[in-house]
């Protein structure tokens, strides 16, 4: 009996010590990668162009009793104004649109503490889009004259902004390679592999400016200035880290010797039997 429980209890010992490394090498294998020192950076830059294209909107708002009345009254209105502009030689293709809204006018009645109708508001919108940047303060004088009852911000923008972008993208990526290397020099390495680099989008579309339009009038009549075109690139690069390698340590190595059997455990036996302990 003892002889077979000596046997169980070795091949127990034995399972023991073959789970223990199959459960570290599990560990191991499910164990991430360490992550990669990266540096991230965003560049920016600007080119700055003349503007080669204007556009604008003209109003011609209308109050009348009735929805016809207001339309008609805007319509006539209008039709002055186109005629205004073409002596003021605008041609007929600048004219980009022209629409009609009607809609009933409200006020606060204190009286019955309630909306009430007081008419209809007619109003035509006559979109003008145009390269002839020096007519512009004369197109407005023009509209102004004829009756027209406002006159939109001009949004001046540049035909050829797409070249200006691209050459605002390279300024961007050296921007944030210099910056790039800077970092990996305070970082005490250097920098390494380019590993992404995109355009970063834009809250505003490219190469169009608002402007916004004040009654400058003088005895010569209304003088609009064009306005420089500002195009901006943004670039976002990602980059190696390359760091300085630690020194190399030093190993010692140490030979164990073999004692013979422990008193108290089966360690160097080579008989499962009880009857040999201590001997």
């Amino acid at each position: 009996m003892r002889s077979s429980d000596s046997c169980r209890w070795t091949a127990t010992g034995v399972a023991f010590l073959c789970v223990l490394p199959c459960a570290g090498v599990a560990a191991r294998a499910q164990e991430k990668p360490p992550l990669e020192p990266q540096i991230i950076t965003v560049g920016s830059a600007d080119e700055t162009i003349r503007a080669t294209t204007a556009s604008f909107s003209i109003d011609i708002a209308s109050l009348a009793a009735s929805a016809a009345s207001a339309s008609a009254n805007s319509a006539r209105v209008a039709e002055r104004v186109r005629n205004a502009l073409e002596a003021a030689r605008m041609s007929g293709n600048e004219i980009v649109q022209s629409q009609l809204t009607v809609a009933p006018r409200w006020e606060y009645d204190q009286a019955t503490q309630r909306q009430k109708r007081t008419g209809f508001e007619a109003t035509t919108i006559i979109q003008i889009e145009t390269d002839r940047l020096e007519r512009l303060g004369a197109y407005m004088d023009a509209a102004l004259g004829a009756g027209a009852t406002g006159i939109s911000m001009v949004a001046f923008s540049a035909k050829n902004s797409d070249e200006a972008r691209r050459r605002a993208l390279v300024h961007a990526v050296a921007e944030a390679r210099t910056d790039a290397e800077t970092i990996a020099r305070a970082g005490g390495g250097s920098l390494g592999q380019l590993l992404l680099l995109t355009t970063a989008p834009e809250n505003t579309p490219r190469g169009v400016e608002p402007l916004a339009v004040a009654a400058a009038r003088t005895v010569a009549g209304t003088n609009i200035t064009p306005s420089q075109i500002k195009v901006t690139a943004s670039v976002m690069g990602h980059w190696r880290f390359v760091g300085t390698a630690p020194p190399m340590k030093r190993v010692r190595v140490v030979r164990e010797r073999s004692y013979g059997p422990v008193p108290g455990s089966n360690i160097g036996r080579t008989s499962a039997s009880p009857s040999n302990w201590g001997q």
